[in-house]
This record gives structure tokens, C-alpha cells and sequence, in this order.
């Protein structure tokens, strides 16, 4: 398997290679981060920030795989949002 050094830039999208070798797009939002663009925050929403590395990043996984996704989809059901 090869490693290599990814710099993800805002308002992008890239194409990589999931772990099986399927294609797989990711999309960087404004903020830098991977997924949809954010909506402001409303006055009494709470956030849950995920901040780390590459396995944070998950580049070879579909976005919804991810386990930042798979906590927001966990928290969506006590209407909670995580970014």
C-alpha cells in the first residue's frame, strides 16, 4: 500500500482511492473541512467539532463511513449537530 502527503485546499474536491482501490471523491468545504458546506449556527445550536488527523479525515472511506459521520447520525436522533 502507498502513503502519501495530501494537502487539502477549501472550496475542493479530490479524487482518491479507497482502501479496496475503488474511486472515491472527497469534498473539502470553506472551512477546510471534509463534507457539505456549514450553515451559520443558530442561536441555541450546539456543535460538536471534530479535530485530528488522516483517521479523523478518513480520505478512504465514503463521508457517511466516517466516524464523524457515524457520531452525527448517532447525535441527529437527539437533534445535535456535529461539523
Amino acid at each position: 500500500m502507498e502513503f502519501r502527503r495530501v494537502l487539502f485546499r477549501s472550496n475542493t474536491q479530490h479524487q482518491v482511492k479507497t482502501y479496496d482501490g475503488q474511486p472515491l471523491t472527497i469534498h473539502i468545504n470553506a472551512t477546510g473541512q471534509r463534507g457539505a458546506q456549514m450553515t451559520a449556527r443558530q442561536t441555541q445550536e450546539r456543535r460538536l467539532l471534530f479535530l485530528g488527523d488522516s483517521f479523523t479525515m478518513a480520505t478512504n472511506l465514503p463521508q457517511e463511513q466516517t466516524f464523524v459521520s457515524l457520531v452525527g447520525q448517532h447525535l441527529a436522533q437527539d437533534r445535535k449537530s456535529v461539523v
